[in-house]
């Protein structure tokens, strides 16, 4: 089965990429930040040690995290995002691998796994994956689709931008780079076409 890491900034059009591949026959898809957000879930064997961390003000009254709540606090203090991630990215790369087995057992011919921070996270083996994909946009373009996308400020939305700046090699260490400026229709179509081009 091939491997296909999925990367870009905040608003790049990652999510329009995925859903585009995600009816391609063999094909399979995952979301590293969605399965992050299973250790917030009170099932979740990591759910007790989380709480530790972010504080009993984070439960709603019902016992369950209030994400929107983790959210700000978490984009606002560097030291808080680093204690999660060190609970998060271990039980993120077990998953992928699980999953990965399982798609692999069921004869799925290509697996896209989106990592946001592919290029930043000391965390991620390159090695496991074939190909990388790479989507990027002019920084305004950027800025004015999260501001609409999340109801932010400009200056919140630059901060958000600027958590996860790539480092100056991304572009030359995607096997793909694909720009996302246009509508989500090119985007989709730019996305089937180059998920055919590695299946053939």
């Amino acid at each position: 089965m091939i491997k296909v890491a999925l990367t870009g900034g905040i608003a790049t059009g990652k999510t329009v990429f995925l859903h585009a591949v995600d009816d391609v026959s063999g094909v399979k898809t995952l979301q590293a930040d969605e399965l992050a957000k299973e250790v917030y879930r009170p099932e979740n064997p990591h759910f007790d040690e989380v709480v530790e961390i972010l504080g009993q003000e984070v439960l709603t009254e019902n016992g369950t995290i209030d994400l929107a709540k983790v959210s700000n606090e978490v984009f606002q203090n560097k030291e808080l995002l680093q204690e999660i991630e060190k609970l998060s990215h271990p039980y993120v790369r077990e998953r992928i691998a699980e999953l990965s087995t399982r798609f692999e057992r069921e004869g799925a011919s290509l697996l896209v796994v989106e990592i946001p921070l592919f290029f930043q996270s000391p965390e991620v083996n390159r090695d496991e994956f074939d190909y990388i994909v790479l989507l990027t946009l002019e920084h305004e373009t950027q800025v004015r689709r999260l501001v609409e996308r999340d109801n932010l400020s400009r200056s919140r939305a630059e901060e958000r931008i600027k958590t996860q700046s790539l480092p100056e090699s991304a572009t030359e260490e995607a096997d793909y780079l694909i720009k996302t400026d246009s509508s989500p229709e090119e985007t989709r179509e730019e996305a089937r076409r180059v998920i055919g081009e590695i299946l053939n």
